[in-house]
Protein backbone atom coordinates (compact mmCIF):
# COMPACT_ATOMS: atom_id res chain seq x y z
CA UNK A 1 0.00 0.00 0.00
CA UNK A 2 1.20 3.72 -0.77
CA UNK A 3 1.12 6.19 2.01
CA UNK A 4 -1.44 8.04 -0.39
CA UNK A 5 -3.97 10.02 1.40
CA UNK A 6 -7.73 9.19 1.30
CA UNK A 7 -9.48 10.33 -1.96
CA UNK A 8 -11.11 13.54 -0.80
CA UNK A 9 -14.71 12.65 -1.79
CA UNK A 10 -14.56 10.12 0.49
CA UNK A 11 -12.63 11.51 3.04
CA UNK A 12 -15.20 14.74 3.19
CA UNK A 13 -18.25 11.92 3.73
CA UNK A 14 -16.56 9.56 5.99
CA UNK A 15 -15.50 12.82 8.17
CA UNK A 16 -19.27 13.85 8.29
CA UNK A 17 -21.28 10.22 8.23
CA UNK A 18 -18.81 8.20 10.07
CA UNK A 19 -16.59 9.77 12.47
CA UNK A 20 -15.87 6.39 14.06
CA UNK A 21 -14.45 4.87 10.83
CA UNK A 22 -12.45 7.85 9.96
CA UNK A 23 -10.71 8.11 13.30
CA UNK A 24 -9.97 4.21 13.31
CA UNK A 25 -8.91 4.56 9.70
CA UNK A 26 -6.36 7.48 10.73
CA UNK A 27 -5.03 5.20 12.97
CA UNK A 28 -4.10 2.34 10.89
CA UNK A 29 -1.33 4.68 9.26
CA UNK A 30 0.66 2.67 6.40
CA UNK A 31 -0.23 -0.76 7.70
CA UNK A 32 -1.22 -3.01 4.69
CA UNK A 33 -3.32 -6.06 4.84
CA UNK A 34 -2.19 -9.28 5.48
CA UNK A 35 -5.14 -10.88 3.45
CA UNK A 36 -6.18 -8.51 0.83
CA UNK A 37 -4.43 -6.32 -2.01
CA UNK A 38 -5.14 -4.48 -5.17
CA UNK A 39 -3.66 -5.19 -8.53
CA UNK A 40 -3.35 -3.18 -11.74
CA UNK A 41 -4.97 -4.91 -14.85
CA UNK A 42 -6.43 -3.62 -18.53
CA UNK A 43 -9.73 -3.64 -16.93
CA UNK A 44 -8.58 -1.03 -13.97
CA UNK A 45 -7.90 -2.24 -10.22
CA UNK A 46 -8.94 -5.79 -9.56
CA UNK A 47 -8.61 -6.83 -5.57
CA UNK A 48 -7.16 -10.59 -4.03
CA UNK A 49 -7.55 -12.54 -1.49
CA UNK A 50 -3.94 -13.77 0.23
CA UNK A 51 -4.78 -17.36 1.77
CA UNK A 52 -0.94 -18.23 2.60
CA UNK A 53 1.14 -18.21 -0.69
CA UNK A 54 -1.87 -18.48 -2.80
CA UNK A 55 -3.98 -15.77 -3.71
CA UNK A 56 -7.33 -15.27 -6.09
CA UNK A 57 -10.04 -12.42 -7.28
CA UNK A 58 -12.38 -11.42 -4.78
CA UNK A 59 -15.18 -11.53 -7.10
CA UNK A 60 -14.30 -14.47 -8.98
CA UNK A 61 -11.71 -14.84 -12.13
CA UNK A 62 -14.77 -14.20 -14.82
CA UNK A 63 -17.21 -11.27 -14.63
CA UNK A 64 -17.80 -9.94 -10.88
CA UNK A 65 -21.11 -8.48 -12.01
CA UNK A 66 -22.38 -12.13 -12.74
CA UNK A 67 -21.26 -13.30 -9.40
CA UNK A 68 -22.20 -10.57 -7.30
CA UNK A 69 -25.82 -10.42 -9.55
CA UNK A 70 -26.34 -14.30 -8.25
CA UNK A 71 -25.19 -13.37 -4.82
CA UNK A 72 -28.41 -10.49 -4.79
CA UNK A 73 -31.02 -13.02 -6.51
CA UNK A 74 -30.46 -15.07 -3.70
CA UNK A 75 -31.08 -12.63 -0.89
CA UNK A 76 -34.97 -12.59 0.44
CA UNK A 77 -35.03 -9.53 1.81
CA UNK A 78 -37.90 -7.41 3.88
CA UNK A 79 -38.34 -3.76 3.90
CA UNK A 80 -37.49 -1.61 6.45
CA UNK A 81 -34.25 -3.84 7.73
CA UNK A 82 -30.77 -3.20 8.42
CA UNK A 83 -28.50 -6.02 6.82
CA UNK A 84 -25.22 -6.69 7.72
CA UNK A 85 -22.55 -7.40 4.92
CA UNK A 86 -18.81 -8.85 5.52
CA UNK A 87 -16.86 -7.31 4.26
CA UNK A 88 -16.74 -3.94 2.44
CA UNK A 89 -13.97 -5.27 -0.68
CA UNK A 90 -14.02 -2.56 -3.54
CA UNK A 91 -17.85 -1.55 -3.11
CA UNK A 92 -19.08 -3.04 -5.52
CA UNK A 93 -21.01 -5.77 -3.93
CA UNK A 94 -22.18 -3.12 -1.33
CA UNK A 95 -23.52 -0.83 -4.18
CA UNK A 96 -24.96 -2.97 -6.47
CA UNK A 97 -27.32 -4.14 -3.13
CA UNK A 98 -28.58 -0.63 -2.54
CA UNK A 99 -29.58 -0.21 -6.64
CA UNK A 100 -31.15 -3.14 -6.64
CA UNK A 101 -33.25 -3.52 -3.24
CA UNK A 102 -36.40 -1.66 -2.18
CA UNK A 103 -35.63 1.74 -1.02
CA UNK A 104 -36.73 0.84 2.83
CA UNK A 105 -33.95 -1.58 2.75
CA UNK A 106 -30.77 -0.81 4.56
CA UNK A 107 -27.10 -2.13 5.10
CA UNK A 108 -24.53 -2.59 7.42
CA UNK A 109 -20.72 -3.07 5.96
CA UNK A 110 -18.85 -4.77 8.70
CA UNK A 111 -15.18 -4.69 7.46
CA UNK A 112 -12.51 -6.24 9.80
CA UNK A 113 -9.21 -5.14 8.26
CA UNK A 114 -9.21 -1.42 8.50
CA UNK A 115 -6.03 -1.24 6.39
CA UNK A 116 -8.08 -2.76 3.37
CA UNK A 117 -10.99 -0.20 3.80
CA UNK A 118 -7.97 2.50 3.79
CA UNK A 119 -6.49 1.14 0.89
CA UNK A 120 -9.71 0.96 -0.84
CA UNK A 121 -10.79 4.30 0.12
CA UNK A 122 -7.60 5.71 -1.43
CA UNK A 123 -8.04 3.83 -4.97
CA UNK A 124 -11.57 4.46 -5.50
CA UNK A 125 -13.89 6.83 -4.73
CA UNK A 126 -16.65 5.28 -3.29
CA UNK A 127 -18.58 9.07 -1.94
CA UNK A 128 -21.75 7.92 -3.60
CA UNK A 129 -22.10 5.01 -1.67
CA UNK A 130 -20.49 6.54 1.50
CA UNK A 131 -22.99 9.29 1.29
CA UNK A 132 -26.83 7.09 0.70
CA UNK A 133 -28.48 7.44 3.63
CA UNK A 134 -29.51 3.32 3.41
CA UNK A 135 -25.44 2.32 4.25
CA UNK A 136 -23.78 1.77 7.49
CA UNK A 137 -19.85 1.07 8.10
CA UNK A 138 -18.03 -0.47 10.61
CA UNK A 139 -14.37 -1.59 10.86
CA UNK A 140 -11.49 -2.61 12.93
CA UNK A 141 -12.68 -4.67 16.15
CA UNK A 142 -16.48 -5.08 16.73
CA UNK A 143 -16.65 -2.95 20.09
CA UNK A 144 -18.96 0.05 20.86
CA UNK A 145 -17.66 1.82 18.43
CA UNK A 146 -17.79 -0.19 15.45
CA UNK A 147 -21.67 0.17 16.16
CA UNK A 148 -21.70 3.47 17.10
CA UNK A 149 -22.85 5.15 13.58
CA UNK A 150 -26.07 2.68 13.17
CA UNK A 151 -27.74 3.94 16.48
CA UNK A 152 -29.26 6.30 14.06
CA UNK A 153 -30.97 3.62 11.94
CA UNK A 154 -34.74 4.04 11.54
CA UNK A 155 -36.69 0.88 11.43
CA UNK A 156 -39.72 -0.89 12.17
Amino acid sequence: MSTAPILAANEAVLRRRFPFVHNRLAQVADRTSDDCFYEKTNAGLRLFIRKGEKHFPAYGEKKPEKLIERWLSNLVLTPESLYGVSGFGDGSHLKSFLEDTPVATNIFAAEKDPALLRETLTLIDVSSLLANERFFLGVGEPDDEFFRDIETVALN
